[in-house]
């Protein structure tokens, strides 16, 4: 699962397996462009059923069909989104692509490209312990 972000205003959800695209969700195109058609939008609407099997079990697809309405503002989407899946936020927000003129590009690799020092950034592993009762 890919989540790419831009400027808070377009989020686009991207679902891979083996390697290949299997599906995805936009409200939008990047950089912060609504959809110029519903051809465009329908491109991005998302097959909520191939999602499924990352849902909490708590979470159904109506769910999030309801979350993943393309008029959405991307924050909500989001946050939404990783609640229905049991991601804790802080952890699906880490990790977005970066895009230079719609190409993808490794967050590393767009640092290096603008001549920053990938080493002078500290990169960070996190584990969430379960939540226990008390």
């Amino acid at each position: 699962m890919c989540v790419q972000v831009s400027d808070s205003a377009i989020v686009h959800l991207l679902l891979y397996a083996n390697g290949e695209l299997v599906d995805r969700f936009g409200n939008g195109i990047f950089p912060w462009f609504r959809f110029r058609s519903p051809a465009e939008a329908k491109l991005f609407q998302g097959d909520v059923e191939k999602w499924r099997p990352f849902l909490r079990p708590v979470a159904d697809l109506d769910t999030l069909r309801q979350v993943w309405c393309q008029d959405s503002d991307a924050n909500s989407i989001v946050s939404r989104t990783a609640d229905l899946f049991g991601i804790q936020l802080e952890l699906f927000q880490v990790g977005y692509s970066i895009f230079d003129e719609q190409v993808e590009i490794k967050y590393n690799d767009w640092i290096s490209a603008d001549a920053l020092s990938v080493g002078a950034f500290d990169e960070f592993h996190l584990l969430v312990a379960p939540a226990t009762e008390e």
